[in-house]
């Protein structure tokens, strides 16, 4: 449709979509990464973005996933690796080094040197809910007086949540679609 094609020509989806494909041909594996953002510093509209993933190897998803586009995964991580000293200008002394109680959560990773991890952590997060069916077709949420039906159904939701080393940037993002935004290729 129309804003498909515009949401990929304003995020250059193109190379998105070539450097997964290269990178599926040479290694067995590619990723696409869907983003938002905010439209520009005055407003609290936002756009949505479809971003490069350089590395096949900085995105893991949930190896529960049985299907192949990954549509059925609960949780999944991108990460990537920013500069120490920009890290510590930015995001203070805490973005880098032990976490909370003496916890380094990336212990076991091999982080480049004099670099510290930018890590996005995506969580689908699913709620049931009522929804009830009125005489004219219409549904809503809230119980009314008089219903023909009423059936419970899933709601989810995508949870987003960003380290810096290991420090929290932010509150958790929650963005209303059902899967996670990492999609295989």
């Amino acid at each position: 449709s129309g804003i498909v094609r515009e949401v990929e020509h304003k995020s250059r989806a193109v190379e998105a979509y070539e450097t997964a494909y290269e990178n599926a041909v040479t290694c067995g594996l590619g990723w696409i990464k869907v983003g938002t953002d905010y439209e520009n510093d005055e407003s609290l509209e936002q756009k949505i973005s479809i971003e490069i993933v350089r590395n096949p190897m900085s995105v893991w998803l949930d190896p529960f996933s049985d299907r192949i586009d990954g549509s059925d995964a609960k949780y999944g991580v991108c990460v990537t690796y920013m500069d120490s000293k920009a890290a510590k200008e930015e995001y203070g002394d805490e973005a880098v080094g032990q976490g909370m109680a003496g916890i380094d959560i990336y212990e076991k990773w091999t982080v480049p040197d004099d670099s510290t991890a930018d890590v996005t952590y995506y969580e689908l997060e699913t709620k049931k809910i009522k929804r009830y069916w009125l005489e004219d077709g219409t549904t809503v949420d809230e119980e009314p007086e008089f219903y023909v039906q009423m059936r419970e159904i899933e709601e989810k939701q995508c949870k987003v949540v960003r380290f810096v080393g290991n420090k929290l940037i932010g509150e958790p993002m929650y963005l209303p679609i059902p899967f996670l935004p990492l999609i295989p290729v």
